[in-house]
């Protein structure tokens, strides 16, 4: 075993890939197949096996690869588990990217954060009276609105 560029693992002679996987993997209480060896900045695990696709991949694509078999053109994989760096299959589901992040804690963050203000940035109420929403379910500043609007039939 030879250490790479940026530290990523580089194993030379790979007869099965995914017992070299399991091998260097945490199985945590809930199924998770936790990579313990080098993460990328995001936390998802990365390996090289040279002899299976001489390239740097992400350890739970290439499971699921191996596995499941190959991620549908135009999707990506969300991990159920919310945990960046389990490669459990059974644990990946194939999503559009918009899904990803619809489902992701940042966004689930983000939705709750909006939801918890009482007021629009410019300081009005979002009360019954003030507050609209849009196709999408936002809520929309009435007095903001109607601002913009006189603004720019003004121009």
């Amino acid at each position: 075993m030879a250490a790479g560029k940026r530290g990523v693992q580089r194993d030379r002679r790979v007869a099965d890939p995914i017992a070299h996987i399991r091998e260097r993997c945490a199985i945590t209480d809930d199924g998770c197949w936790e990579w313990q060896k080098a993460l990328t900045s995001q936390g998802y695990g990365i390996v090289a096996i040279s002899d299976y696709l001489h390239v740097s991949k992400l350890v739970h694509i290439l499971t699921f690869t191996i596995l499941v078999g190959p991620v549908p053109a135009g999707l990506e994989l969300d991990h159920l588990c919310r945990n960046r760096a389990c490669c459990n299959p059974e644990h990946l589901e194939p999503v559009t990217h918009a899904e990803n992040v619809r489902r992701s804690e940042a966004a689930a963050v983000q939705r709750a954060r909006h939801a918890a203000r009482t007021h629009c940035k410019r300081g009005h109420a979002f009360d019954e009276e003030n507050t609209a929403r849009d196709t999408r379910g936002h809520r929309r500043c009435r007095t903001c609105n109607r601002e913009w609007a006189q603004r720019k039939a003004a121009s």
